[in-house]
């Protein structure tokens, strides 16, 4: 599901297995305060648990997509290593058992300048984690280690206030301000940032640019909790989102992003969009979605 979302489609074949010579480790630097570590693999070392997970047939054209999800080059880089599937009770063979269960695949390791101490990885992303390899048939144990994983929770979180004198930015404004521009904007919770000193470095704020930041983070924040398909749809169908009228849990998750591109990135303004009311008038409002944008 989740190469679905991110537009490579349904792979040509899927196997779960284990990369017997790795481990798997929260070490690629996340964004501290909403989602502070992702997964990374490292050798496994002395003592270490073999990483599980599911080798999946692509072609080039979807290796690409992927790629370019992953900020390929950027962020992770791909290696070759090798892989050993699972027979059909989830178990791991070993070569001797099946030789023909072992080959070489590839592998997205992190980057030295995105590879940062072990950390905390969010609550959402551990679920995410959990659920997927549970959905795969991996083995349980492995499955209740991911659970138990400690992680950072958003609980509490708030949206930051505008700078005083902030001025209004139109959607179409923050269009043209898109990834490979000379400023590039995301847009958190109603709030616009310039994000331009890290664009380059960090795939997902280059994947929020250019529109609201919000209705991608909920796209995550759905991804995991797995909302109902209508609600997915109406955020689909959204230009922007007004955060002050999701779920507490929904709202405080965005407010940790909020927060964290506050804490690093001067705010530009507030997002505001010109709708056109049923008697005709014009009016500016946060966050609406269905406006005509003016």
């Amino acid at each position: 599901k989740t190469l679905e979302r991110r537009g490579v489609g349904t792979v040509l074949q899927s196997l779960a297995g284990s990369l017997p010579d790795y481990r798997l480790a929260f070490t690629f630097e996340g964004y501290e305060g909403c989602e502070p570590r992702f997964a990374n693999i490292e050798p496994l070392g002395e003592g270490g648990v073999p990483v599980q997970g599911v080798a999946h047939r692509l072609s080039r054209k979807q290796m690409k997509v992927l790629d370019g999800f992953e900020g390929e080059g950027s962020a992770y880089e791909r290696i070759t290593v090798a892989f050993v599937a699972a027979d059909d009770d989830g178990d791991v063979l070993g070569e001797t058992t099946r030789p023909s269960a072992a080959f070489e695949v590839q592998a997205y390791v992190a980057m030295p300048s995105h590879t940062v101490p072990p950390g905390l990885p969010s609550k959402r992303y551990v679920k995410l984690l959990a659920d997927g390899a549970a959905a795969h048939g991996l083995a349980a144990e492995y499955v209740a280690a991911i659970r138990a994983q400690p992680s950072f929770d958003c609980e509490g979180i708030v949206m930051p206030q505008p700078p005083v004198g902030a001025r209004d930015v139109s959607f179409a404004e923050l269009q043209q301000h898109g990834y490979r521009e000379k400023g590039v904007w995301v847009a958190m919770g109603g709030l616009v940032f310039d994000v331009t000193s890290q664009a380059h470095a960090r795939a997902m704020l280059r994947n929020m640019s250019g529109g609201d930041g919000t209705r991608f983070v909920l796209r995550m924040w759905h991804a995991a909790y797995g909302e109902e398909a209508e609600e997915v749809a109406r955020l689909e169908a959204a230009h922007s989102v007004l955060v002050e009228a999701l779920p507490t849990a929904q709202r405080e998750y965005v407010a940790s992003w909020a927060q964290h591109l506050a804490a690093r990135y001067p705010c530009v303004g507030v997002l505001r969009e010109t709708c056109v009311t049923a008697d005709g008038e014009q009016a500016l409002v946060q966050g609406e979605s269905g406006c005509t944008v003016g």
